[in-house]
């Protein structure tokens, strides 16, 4: 990475030294992830879609680091959700890209709430991650250019600790995923922040 691209990270002191917490990010392009994985100071688990198992080169890369499939990508996949929490309450960090859908181009989706609902039930910090330059790396690659991709890292911070009724179950849950979502925009240039720019 280091060599076929420029790379600037930000923010890294403000990476938990131990214990489980999710990494948060916002989704451009296939390589965010490795991106994010590659310069952690730890190896988080990660959570992507089935789809991308059988995909030429990316699904040799999430068969080989382990990441956890969502079956029903967009939809509410219970044993994706349960592995996840269990991979957190193990004592691990998760990465997670909560929009789920590459954007391809600079501006954030509105997001789905799983990554919400991990947090509140497996009561761990939250670590946003702001991605800039990964949407340009294959189409600069193939001009041959080193494209410049940035990595900017927010400080941890958790949802409240209030029970979810059945009554306001769906409303909180969106509630707090966008909160999550304004956490990362923050860490965003404006044209990045899409949805969440307001």
């Amino acid at each position: 990475m280091r060599i076929g691209c420029r790379v600037t990270l930000s923010g890294m002191e403000n990476i938990p030294p131990y214990g489980p917490y999710l990494i948060a990010i916002n989704h451009l392009a296939t390589y965010d992830a490795p991106l994010a994985v590659l310069f952690w100071p730890y190896f988080p688990e990660g959570i992507t879609a089935a789809a991308n198992f059988p995909a030429p080169f990316i699904g040799h890369l999430v068969r080989w680091y382990g990441a956890i499939p969502v079956q029903h990508h967009g939809e509410y996949d219970r044993i994706a959700l349960e592995t996840a929490l269990t991979v957190v309450r193990s004592g691990s960090q998760l990465l997670i890209a909560p929009e789920g859908h590459r954007t391809f181009k600079p501006g954030m989706k509105e997001a789905r709430p799983g990554v919400a609902y991990l947090a509140l039930k497996a009561n761990v910090p939250i670590v946003p991650v702001g991605l800039t330059g990964t949407e340009t790396l294959m189409p600069s690659w193939k001009r041959l250019r080193r494209p410049h991709l940035t990595m900017t890292v927010g400080k941890p911070f958790c949802l409240p600790e209030e029970p979810l009724t059945r009554e306001d179950r769906h409303e909180k849950l969106t509630e707090y995923t966008t909160l999550i979502m304004k956490k990362i925009a923050e860490l965003l240039p404006v044209e990045y922040r899409g949805v969440y720019g307001s």
